[in-house]
């Protein structure tokens, strides 16, 4: 729980300007995968992940002890917000660990996420 509170501060700079745009533009600060990929017709029927922005695509975990996600990745690069790591994608699902404490975002290829720490 610490860790989601500490990744929801860090990015208070990046949801408060996403907030100001969605404001002044009449915008959505979350987005589900079909209007950010609307060629992908896999993202059609997706409805557990949403898009912060156009830059951070959030896999959420529903299911109570669930200790895996099958969290489905826009083809592209995308760079796991914790550590960094690189995942390719061709547009497709990948099993990614859920552990409790941490929340799957993933930074698309491209974009810059201003944080604070």
């Amino acid at each position: 729980m610490r860790s989601a509170v500490t990744l929801r501060y860090s990015l208070l700079p990046f949801l408060y300007t996403l907030s100001y745009h969605a404001h002044t533009s009449a915008d959505t600060v979350a987005t589900p995968l079909f209007l950010q990929f609307p060629s992908d017709p896999n993202c059609q029927t997706i409805d557990r992940q949403f898009l912060w922005g156009s830059s951070l695509l959030v896999s959420s975990v529903l299911e109570q002890g669930a200790v895996e996600l099958a969290a489905y990745l826009p083809p592209g690069t995308w760079y796991s917000l914790h550590n960094g790591q690189p995942f390719y994608s061709k547009g497709q699902y990948l099993l990614l660990q859920a552990p409790l404490d941490t929340i799957n975002v993933h930074v698309r290829e491209g974009h810059i996420i201003p944080q604070q720490v």
